[in-house]
């Protein structure tokens, strides 16, 4: 409706600009050529004036509903204003009888084929009107105003039905365009939602191998925003390799990623790229392998364990009484205690194997933190790993933080990884404990770190460690990291390492605050944990 305002508001202008030519040309033709001034056209020029001032006030605070009627009632007076000058101009002898024409295409102007087609009518009607109130019957009898009158309607009819047809057309075209713009509007609104919320990162690339477009989720996995500038010499460059699928680990400020990634070629010589972030993916790879490692391996240390241990201690039972009954030389009496050491150490393996294969149900119970790992601290200074001085402790633990768990297991855990760190480290060094209360998915944790400025270690060594009997010291069963990882996960904890060669190694492991299950029994009862 405003663009029908806009259109009333320059037929108006038209019709102004032409009552100013008129007014122009009376004043001229009696200036110079003492030309009478009529009054009945001059009333018809000030009625014209004055209609066209009321009609441009009363548009601007019209209703949306009479617009329409506006601009038929601006047609119409057209037209009759236009019969008027017609009839005081020599009727159907006017020079003006042309000015119909003006006005079936000011009319189609504002209101398409449908004023046209009222134009046609209204300018019809409107000199044959004329002719026979000048002439009467004598419009019929007299041949020139016969004729004359026919010219004029066969060309009016004529060249409004041309200007209808060309308004029809247009409207059709218009309203086809109007729809192809919607429904490429809606086509765009639908790529713009996928190409928005699609989880994979997407990259398009001009000829040049700038970036040209980055979808959210493309921004979100790279972690800056790299629009306007070129995948070269970038960490993003291996991106480019084309021809297939690839997955590739991408360092990035958060960290390194694995990244899986495809290249497309278009047309126009650009590409697009589309990537998912799949380092999440491989993790949980890995952890259901070992997973199917450890069940394997459970199952065959059950049946290993028990056909071990009863043969193991009739022979260490037999050792024993024979080194005590037998009067034996030297260096049979070496092989004796070798024989006792080997078969304690092969005991040893046995339990672990059960503890591996059978783990015992969770005692919880609620513990100080500091207080439990300066028991386990102390033992290690007496150990032999901690050598005479070599290696420093350096704890930040504080003294209120509580933790619901099963004590043995958890000193367990904690043994473990201190000895780890101890034997890694081959000369000076220094072990680093720290403690810290954390949120993790909207439940309280507490994460437990042990760092040693030990050798570290190498990718290919560090995938492997929490494998069953993967190890690379010589006298170790490789089980001591599995217990680890399978005690930390009866617990519903997590468990992480970091290592750099030559550097050092970080190991960290979050329980929940509060235990593994919600129901606990105060002072210490022990429960069994689902």
């Amino acid at each position: 409706m405003l663009e029908l305002r806009n259109r009333i508001k320059w037929q108006m202008l038209f019709r102004a600009a032409f009552l100013m030519t008129m007014a122009v040309s009376g004043a001229v033709l009696h200036y110079f050529y003492s030309e009478p001034v009529s009054e009945s056209l001059l009333v018809l020029l000030v009625s014209g004036c004055g209609f066209s001032a009321l009609s441009f006030f009363v548009i601007r605070f019209m209703k949306e509903k009479f617009v329409t009627p506006m601009a038929w009632a601006q047609i119409f007076w057209d037209l009759l204003y236009t019969s008027v000058l017609i009839y005081l101009t020599g009727g159907i002898y006017s020079a003006f009888v042309m000015l119909y024409a003006l006005q079936i295409l000011a009319a189609a102007a504002v209101l398409s084929s449908s004023g046209s087609i009222g134009a046609v009518g209204g300018s019809m009607g409107g000199l044959v009107t004329i002719v026979l109130y000048q002439n009467g019957l004598r419009s019929f009898s007299e041949l020139q105003i016969f004729s004359r009158t026919t010219l004029f309607l066969s060309m009016l009819m004529l060249f409004g039905g041309a200007v209808a047809q060309f308004f029809r057309s247009r409207e059709k075209l218009a309203r086809s365009l109007k729809q192809t713009e919607a429904n490429l509007q809606d086509l765009s609104h639908l790529h713009s939602a996928i190409v928005d919320h699609i989880p994979s990162g997407i990259i398009y690339l001009d000829s040049e191998l700038n970036v040209c477009l980055m979808n959210p989720a493309a921004i979100r996995i790279v972690g800056e925003k790299s629009l306007n500038r070129s995948l070269e010499n970038s960490n993003l460059e291996i991106l480019l390799k084309a021809h297939g699928r690839y997955e590739s680990e991408i360092e990035f400020n958060s960290g390194k990623k694995s990244i899986g990634h495809h290249r497309t070629f278009l047309p126009d010589g650009g590409s697009v790229i589309v990537f998912q972030d799949v380092t999440d993916l491989k993790d949980l790879e890995k952890k259901i392998a070992l997973k199917e490692k450890l069940a394997s391996v459970g199952q065959l240390a059950a049946g290993i364990a028990h056909e071990i241990r009863n043969p193991l201690a009739s022979l260490s039972g037999s050792i024993q009484l024979l080194s005590t009954e037998l009067k034996l030389e030297s260096q049979f009496e070496k092989l004796m205690r070798i024989i006792l050491r080997e078969t304690d150490r092969l005991d040893h393996l046995a339990n672990s194997f059960l503890n591996y294969a059978r783990p015992s149900e969770l005692q919880l119970e609620r513990i100080s933190v500091s207080q439990v790992i300066e028991e386990v601290l102390d033992l290690a200074r007496n150990t032999k790993e901690f050598g005479s001085g070599k290696v420093e402790l350096h704890t930040n633990i504080p003294k209120d933080i509580f933790c619901v768990c099963d004590l043995r297991q958890f000193k367990q855990i904690f043994w473990n990884l201190l000895i780890n760190a101890l034997q890694s480290i081959p000369e000076n060094g220094a072990v680093n404990i720290s403690v810290e209360k954390r949120t993790h998915e909207n439940r309280s944790t507490i994460r437990f770190i042990v760092q040693d400025t030990g050798e570290g270690m190498e990718d290919a060594i560090k995938e492997k460690i929490f494998d069953p009997f993967f190890t690379t010291k010589i006298s170790g069963s490789g089980l001591g990291l599995s217990l680890v990882y399978q005690m930390v996960k009866s617990h519903n904890g997590r468990l992480g390492v970091e290592s750099k060669k030559g550097v050092g190694t970080i190991f960290w492991f979050e329980l929940l605050e509060n235990g593994p299950q919600i129901k606990l029994l105060e002072q210490g009862t022990a429960v069994s944990a689902a």
